[in-house]
């Protein structure tokens, strides 16, 4: 049960309870689980991505909606939004979580070269083509659509990228 005005939540069968950073938390670990088997393969056909680029991304499943849930993190790795896509629909995000930068935590101190993309499948192909060519020093970030852009991730851009923190 979740309550609208607090965003506190209970479970009446396992005991759990929390806010709701705590689950969005326990939502992505608890798909991570069920991503395998025919939910894995069914969405690596449909994006044309590799299950292990979409694992290595923290992508799950949830079966209880048929979801697949799409995990964002800082580059500090604390999730900030949890995204979910329904094969033949949109990548929606959760409501009241703050929008950000696909695939933050590939930022190191050895990336010269940020690619930007829209959205997560074209983030990771992106990715999987610099991984593929060995562009040790490049990496692909995507926005969650074409008209999005917050003026403070230039920073990234300007004056690299440790400002960030998914906020």
């Amino acid at each position: 049960y979740i309550n609208k005005d607090t965003l506190q939540w209970d479970c009446k069968v396992c005991g759990k309870s929390g806010g709701s950073k705590s689950f969005l938390s326990d939502l992505v670990k608890s798909s991570q689980e069920h991503f395998k088997h025919k939910p894995a393969l069914l969405l690596s056909e449909n994006r044309e991505l590799p299950t292990d680029l979409l694992r290595k991304h923290g992508f799950g499943y949830n079966p209880a909606n048929k979801t697949y849930i799409i995990p964002y993190y800082s580059v500090e790795k604390q999730l900030f939004d949890v995204r979910y896509y329904a094969i033949g629909s949109k990548v929606m995000s959760t409501k009241d979580c703050n929008t950000g930068l696909f695939n933050l935590t590939s930022l190191n101190d050895s990336v010269k070269t940020i690619y930007l993309c829209e959205g997560e499948w074209d983030t990771l192909a992106m990715q999987q083509a610099i991984t593929e060519c060995g562009m040790f020093e490049a990496t692909a970030l995507g926005v969650t659509g074409a008209a999005i852009f917050k003026d403070e991730w230039t920073m990234i851009f300007k004056n690299g990228y440790g400002i960030v923190t998914g906020k």
